[in-house]
């Protein structure tokens, strides 16, 4: 199971224009949504985003509010993990910068692989790392375990992280 990064979520959102990394998309079509959680520090981030792009760009804002609000709380709901005693205990025996030593924790309590375009940023203890930019399934049978996967639960995807 995962654990996704913000600039994974923000790599999604880029489904529907076309302009999401091949292995991004790859990747994410291939892997059941009932196997991705998010922290609630991914939450806070895409958070503060909302609130400076609404002040900035008030129809940019507004459409990252209706992805974030709409999309992105629906297709998490429930799969939301908590920053708790056990995560902020396990993080503050991370050598990390405060917000990355958090997410880490969380992977790390709940057995977590964390889903990160920054895996240089994260050494830290048996933390495991994948970041899915130019993921390729394999050529073999296993791929095609994955591409079968892919159009079984590819359609998530393009309900959950279209722009509207």
């Amino acid at each position: 199971m995962f654990l996704l990064d913000t600039p994974v979520l923000l790599e999604l959102r880029k489904a529907g224009s076309g302009r999401i990394d091949s292995g991004v998309l790859s990747w994410a079509t291939a892997t059941p949504r009932q196997r991705l959680f998010v922290s609630a520090v991914s939450f806070l981030d895409l958070e503060r985003s909302v609130l400076k792009l609404e002040r900035t760009d008030k129809t940019g804002g507004a459409a990252l509010r209706r992805w974030l609000d709409d999309q992105v709380t629906t297709a998490f709901d429930g799969r939301v993990l908590a920053v708790d005693q056990a995560v902020a205990r396990k993080s503050a025996t991370l050598s990390l910068v405060e917000r990355d030593a958090l997410v880490a924790a969380t992977a790390l309590v709940h057995g977590l692989t964390l889903v990160t375009p920054n895996v240089a940023a994260f050494r830290a203890g048996r933390l495991k790392t994948f970041s899915p930019w130019g993921y390729r399934p394999e050529a073999d049978e296993e791929a095609e375990d994955w591409r079968q996967a892919g159009k079984a639960s590819g359609a998530w995807l393009k309900n959950l992280f279209l722009r509207s």
